[in-house]
């Protein structure tokens, strides 16, 4: 049976074609993002093949089966380049996670790219994940080097993982975690924020804030074990299950029993929750696509960038 394909608007379909509507195609809200500066806060770096963008936090980097606009790119090619170009989306990153990606502007180079992802050999993926320290992970410790599980490869999440290979359906799972250090940040609990409107890799508040200005107020200090992480394999949401494994959810990655940043600011449930399908992907977690490098297929060019 062929993959689905979506149909556009003034497209003439074959005669017994199987179509599949959706009466109620997920909406989301995307006004955090308008908020931003194309060229200044997401589009980092342009040339005649791609472009690198920050993705903000809540937002999805291409469409969906059921939501064709909703997402950065089209946001990109309609408000930049007046759908002038289309653009493409080789590169994946869940829509609470924020940071680098590439989105490609000559469809030509599509398969090339492709095929940089596909090898893993001119490619590097560095994220930084912030996970807080509660009561029930103070005495656990994260190593460096290789952590490697097996997940089991269904399309249902949250997802499965294993110490070993359970069946031919199950993957191995590799993440090499490059570097692990504790950092403290300091909220204002009278603010009003929202969880994606924070930099995690700035100080949302500092000490010396305190009791200026807006942050006339009571404050409360958060600790996080903060990783460096290289991607080796790329399975849907494996770092995200692969800490929580070990018994560090990411922050606010509830689906796999990690807390809200609003939860640990006012001590609510902190007891951390199994990994639940009863749970929907929340706007942010702590977790950034922090550096990309890889290889030109066409020129040869090592691109490396980062995020500061």
């Amino acid at each position: 049976m062929p993959l689905p394909v979506r149909a556009k608007e003034d497209q003439q379909l074959p005669e017994g074609s199987l179509i599949k509507i959706f009466y109620s195609p997920r909406v989301y809200d995307m006004s955090h993002v308008y908020k931003l500066s194309l060229d200044d806060d997401i589009i980092k770096f342009e040339n005649d093949q791609f472009i690198i963008v920050d993705k903000p936090h809540g937002v999805n980097l291409g469409p969906l089966i059921d939501n064709l606009h909703n997402n950065l790119t089209y946001y990109i090619q309609t408000q930049k380049y007046n759908n002038a170009i289309k653009l493409y989306n080789p590169h994946r990153l869940d829509s609470p996670t924020r940071g680098l990606a590439i989105i490609i502007k000559d469809h030509s180079y599509v398969s090339k790219f492709n095929q940089v992802l596909r090898s893993r050999n001119n490619i590097s993926k560095i994220y930084k994940a912030y996970l807080p320290i509660t009561d029930d992970n103070i005495n656990l410790t994260i190593e460096t080097g290789i952590l490697r599980h097996w997940m089991n490869n269904t399309d249902s999440s949250p997802k499965e993982l294993s110490l070993e290979k359970l069946g031919d359906n199950w993957l191995e799972c590799i993440l090499d975690i490059k570097k692990v250090e504790e950092q403290s940040f300091i909220f204002s609990l009278s603010d009003q924020m929202n969880d994606y409107d924070i930099d995690l890799l700035k100080s949302q508040v500092t000490t010396d804030m305190i009791g200026k200005g807006s942050y006339r107020s009571r404050s409360k200090i958060l600790s996080f074990k903060v990783v460096e992480i290289e991607l080796i394999t790329g399975r849907t949401h494996q770092i995200r299950t692969q800490l929580s494994q070990i018994g560090f959810p990411i922050l606010s990655d509830i689906m796999y029993g990690g807390k809200t940043l609003q939860n640990l600011l006012l001590n609510i449930n902190t007891k951390p929750s199994p990994p639940s399908t009863s749970y929907t992907n929340p706007k942010m977690i702590g977790l950034i696509a922090n550096q990309l490098s890889f290889t030109c297929p066409i020129s040869q060019k090592s691109y490396n960038f980062q995020l500061s």
